[in-house]
Formats: C-alpha cells, sequence, structure tokens
C-alpha cells in the first residue's frame, strides 16, 4: 500500500495544481527552493489523513487553509490522494476488485466534508478506514515531521524506548491492557454488588411471597368492598337522581311561580306608576281646589257678613215695614175718610155751578188745584190736621203716589 497520486486545489500555496504522479512505492523525495510549497505539499498530506494537526479546524483555521493569491478569491479547497490497494490493505468492500483508493477532504468557510470512492462519506468512517490501514490517531508516527530523526538521536534511552514501543504500537496496547484491566477491577466489584443484590432479592423475594399471599387475600376482600361499595353508590346514585328530578320539578315550578310573580309584579309596577300618576294629578287639582277653596272661603266669609249685613237690614226693613204698614193701615182709615170729605166737596162744587159763586180759599189762602190730585196731597187744612191728628211720620206717609197708597 502506497501513495501513487496527490490532486490539490486551492490549498495553502497550489492554486489549480494538476496530478502529481507517479510515486514510488519505495522512497520519493520532494526538493525545490524555499517558498516552492514543500511544506505546503506535506501539511496536504496530513490534511488529507486527518492528523491530530487537521483534525477539527474552526472557522478561520478553515480560512487560513484557501488560497489566497491574486484573482478570484476561493471559496473552498480540497485534497484527493489514491493509494494503491493491491494489497488490500484497505478493507472498503470485499465485492470491489478495485486495486486503487480514492480519499478526497474538502474544507471551506462553513463546510469540512469527505469523499471516499468518489462518494460522499462521514468522519468517522474515514477515520475507522484509515486506522484499520495502520493510520491511528493513537499512533502518529506514520508521519515523521521535520526535527523528529534529530529529536530521536539526541534523546535518552529511556525516551528512546518509550517512542519505540509508540511506533511499535505497544503503547496502544499497554494502555489498552490498563484500561481493561480497570474494567475487570470494576466488574468484579460489579460482581460483588450483583451477588449482593441477588441475596437482597432472594430475601426479599421471601417477604414477597408471603405479601402476594397477603395481597391476594386483600384483592379478594377488596373486591368484595368495591362491589358492595359500588351497590351503595349506585343505591345513592339513584336516590340522588331521584332527590335531583324533585329539585329540578321544584325548581321548574319555582320558575313557573317566580314568572307568575314577575308579571303581578309588573303589573302592580304598572299600576303603581299609573297610581303616582293620579296622586300627582290629585295633588295638582288638590291644590288647586285648596286655591279655590281659599277663594271660596273669602267669599264665604264675605258672603256670610254680607248676609250678616242683610239680615240686620232685613229686620230693621221688616221693622220699618211694620211700622209702615201701621201707619199705612191708619192712612188708608184717614184716606177713606179723606176721600169721603172730598166727595163731599166735590159734591158741593157741583153744587155750586153758579159762576158768581166764590171757590172757597184754603186756610192758607190758595185755592186748590188739580195737581193735589195727582201728585201732593194738599194736607194744609189746620182744621182737619187738628181734628185728625196726624203726626209727623204719619204726614210723610199720606205724601206718597196714589199707587204707594193702593198698595
Amino acid at each position: 500500500m502506497h501513495i501513487k497520486q496527490i490532486t490539490i486545489s486551492n490549498f495553502r500555496s497550489y492554486r489549480q495544481q494538476p496530478e502529481i504522479h507517479p510515486f514510488s512505492p519505495g522512497t520519493n523525495v520532494v526538493v525545490g527552493r524555499n517558498g516552492s510549497g514543500k511544506s505546503n505539499l506535506f501539511d496536504a498530506v496530513q490534511f488529507a489523513l486527518l492528523s491530530p494537526k487537521f483534525w477539527s479546524l474552526r472557522s478561520e483555521e478553515r480560512q487560513s487553509l484557501l488560497h489566497e493569491g491574486s484573482g478570484a478569491a476561493a471559496v473552498n479547497a480540497f485534497v484527493e490522494i489514491v493509494f494503491d490497494n493491491s494489497d488490500n490493505r484497505f478493507s472498503i468492500d470485499s465485492s470491489s476488485t478495485s486495486d486503487e483508493v480514492v480519499l478526497r477532504r474538502t474544507v471551506g468557510h462553513k463546510k469540512d466534508e469527505f469523499f471516499l470512492q468518489r462518494r460522499r462519506a462521514t468522519k468517522p468512517e474515514v477515520m475507522s478506514l484509515l486506522e484499520g490501514a495502520g493510520f491511528s490517531r493513537s499512533n502518529p508516527y506514520f508521519i515523521v515531521q521535520q526535527g523528529k530523526v534529530n529529536a530521536l538521536c539526541v534523546m535518552s534511552d529511556g525516551d528512546r524506548l518509550r517512542l519505540l514501543k509508540e511506533v511499535a504500537g505497544v503503547k496502544v496496547y499497554d494502555e489498552k491492557k490498563e484500561e481493561s484491566l480497570s474494567k475487570m477491577e470494576e466488574n468484579a466489584s460489579n460482581v460483588g454488588k450483583i451477588r449482593d443484590s441477588l441475596v437482597f432479592m432472594e430475601e426479599r423475594l421471601e417477604e414477597l411471597r408471603g405479601e402476594k399471599e397477603e395481597l391476594s387475600q386483600y384483592l379478594a376482600l377488596d373486591k368484595n368492598r368495591r362491589s358492595m361499595a359500588f351497590m351503595l353508590y349506585d343505591k345513592e346514585l339513584r336516590k340522588a337522581r331521584e332527590t335531583l328530578d324533585e329539585i329540578e320539578h321544584a325548581r321548574t315550578e319555582d320558575v313557573e311561580t317566580r314568572a307568575l310573580l314577575f308579571e303581578d309584579v309588573r303589573k302592580a309596577d304598572n299600576a303603581i306608576t299609573t297610581v303616582e300618576v293620579m296622586h300627582k294629578t290629585k295633588t295638582s287639582a288638590k291644590k288647586r281646589n285648596k286655591v279655590l277653596v281659599d277663594g271660596l272661603e273669602k267669599d264665604k266669609r264675605a258672603a256670610m257678613t254680607l248676609q250678616t249685613k242683610l239680615s240686620l237690614q232685613n229686620t230693621e226693613l221688616q221693622e220699618s215695614i211694620q211700622q209702615n204698614e201701621a201707619t199705612l193701615a191708619a192712612n188708608a182709615k184717614e184716606l177713606t175718610h179723606l176721600q169721603t170729605e172730598i166727595q163731599s166737596v166735590q159734591s158741593q162744587l157741583q153744587t155750586s155751578s153758579n159762576p158768581n159763586t166764590k171757590t172757597p180759599k184754603t186756610h192758607s189762602g190758595e185755592w186748590p188745584t188739580n195737581a193735589t190730585r195727582h201728585g201732593k196731597r194738599w194736607t194744609g187744612c189746620t182744621k182737619n190736621r187738628a181734628g185728625l191728628g196726624i203726626s209727623a211720620p204719619q204726614r210723610i206717609a199720606i205724601s206718597t203716589s196714589p199707587h204707594r197708597l193702593r198698595k
């Protein structure tokens, strides 16, 4: 197994490097001037073979691997190595007859990908393939870097022995031996713990057998208890449902009663509103009637006062009328007497129709005229006034009109 061909693209100082081949199965030497890319070629091989230096790369480390020459900036870079597998050192596929193994690693700003036989592969798959071929991370001396030979020559015998053990792979087995011994001690401790656990489990198993019998009895009794409880719960449930039905029926009746009460309350409220309106109306009417009553009271008091005055005047008038009636009766008698006298006087006047006959004068020296018939009666006769004895009020009554005398 040896390297047959290397292809580098955009890796470090290599922009587009054509295929580097052929390589000898023995020793190959790379010579050149300083800065010609010898170290970068060596780093490219380590990069593809997942050496510890290039095992895990951060973003800035991946950026440092990209080519930074003139022209467009490189986006990604890859290194491809073709191995000769004629001795079947790489166990890829037992059915494959290819004598070559192609391994490529591509790196970019945000990616680090692996390809095996031109197909995408994972990092653990590639590492497993390389370890199977002898490229183990625990024995990194499959690549001897610059200065390692000089360090080997000047180191002590003990260090050289350890180095030889590492190169031969003995250290790996020693580490695995120590790891196996520690695991055996751990397993022995675990076996003791397991035995203790088994003893405890046996004791516990005996206890559980006894508890199992008790549990069986308990389950039987619990089953009876649950059956009885179910019967009681079922009975209580039926009773509760009956009670609930009664309550629901009562609630329905209560709702109907409340609806009727609400209707009554609404009617009562309407009646109260009507009564309040009527009360306000009657209160207003009462106030108006009170004002009217006060006015009527005033009128009544005024009327009573007037009635009292009129009653007094009526009493006085009644008394005056009684007096006047008495006077009128007396005057009527006197009038009758006077009329008799007047008739006798007229008859005398008629008998004395002789022109030479003089009309007698009155006591005052005036002659009676027809005015006495319609106006004031002539009562100036001294003889009659003295003979009749008419007082002053009677004289006033006599001087009334004929119509008043007829009444």
